[in-house]
């Protein structure tokens, strides 16, 4: 890669360089032009271009939760625990987005799992905690409030709570999360402008999906990909999908630089492989 498209390959947003390097290795015989540069309205990310055809253009867009992403830079940021002295064992506590950053929420979250540690509870949660006594049902409400989704005392282990990003409904909607993203984010009109404009024949919209959490990877890789794709606009001939892949390094999640990519056809989504990028 020469200088230019090195400086412009950097200022790429992340989705587009993972979408670009991905799109490099599965087109070994075409070049990968980038068109979206903030200088014009309504222009696709990239242009598939053979010799002297263009056979396809790209518009990338990301499936990530951007409410879920704040939570998890934020958890990042506190390297997910919080050591304290007010617990006497390690506790496991799941929390949802809320507009109140996890960092002003941490001491009031700490103060209920004390108070559940006197009331004799090893555990919340947000369904199923309800108490006859007024004190235990104010703190248990209390932590419903904070966004704990979860929470579970260790027998043993020093005195640190460690957060983990509530992964949301998309858990349970294992084999509909796949189909639900895409028909959002199909639907959405600059999306589907740009390619409309684009002229050419093939039109690819490549969703780049980064969630920390196993199981909405595993759901895009394994569940999802067997249901039929969505219904898609005559503006979009297919879909892409690249799932990161998370892996804990020993002391928190973080995103792999390996993605598994499917198409869709027709029926039913193909898989193209697995794939290495550069972060």
């Amino acid at each position: 890669m020469d200088g230019r498209k090195m400086e412009e390959f950097k200022q790429m947003k992340e989705s587009e360089k993972i979408a670009k390097q991905i799109l490099e290795q599965v087109f070994l015989d075409a070049e990968i032009r980038h068109r979206d540069t903030g200088q014009e309205p309504l222009v696709h990310d990239f242009d598939i271009v053979r010799g002297s055809e263009t056979i396809a253009a790209v518009e990338v867009t990301t499936a990530t939760i951007e409410r879920k992403k704040v939570l998890q830079n934020e958890l990042h940021q506190m390297d997910f625990k919080v050591s304290t002295k007010q617990v006497r064992a390690t506790w496991i506590v799941v929390v949802a987005y809320t507009d109140k950053s996890i960092k002003r929420r941490a001491g009031s979250i700490v103060n209920c799992l004390a108070k559940f540690e006197r009331h004799g509870l090893s555990g919340f949660c947000e369904a199923a905690s309800f108490s006859e006594d007024a004190s235990l049902q104010q703190t248990f409400d209390r932590a419903r409030r904070l966004g704990v989704k979860w929470a579970t005392r260790l027998n043993s282990g020093p005195p640190e709570i460690y957060f983990i990003p509530d992964p949301g409904e998309v858990a349970v909607l294992s084999v509909d999360y796949l189909g639900k993203t895409i028909k959002q984010l199909a639907s959405q009109s600059d999306n589907l402008k740009k390619l409309r404009t684009s002229g050419c024949n093939r039109r690819i919209l490549f969703v780049v999906i980064e969630e920390l959490d196993y199981n909405t990877w595993k759901q895009v890789t394994s569940w999802g990909a067997k249901t039929p794709p969505p219904w898609l606009p005559p503006e979009i001939t297919e879909v892409w999908v690249a799932a990161a892949y998370p892996y804990f390094d020993g002391k928190r999640m973080v995103l792999g630089n390996k993605f598994v990519v499917y198409r869709s056809t027709e029926a039913t989504w193909k898989c193209l492989g697995s794939f290495d990028v550069l972060r």
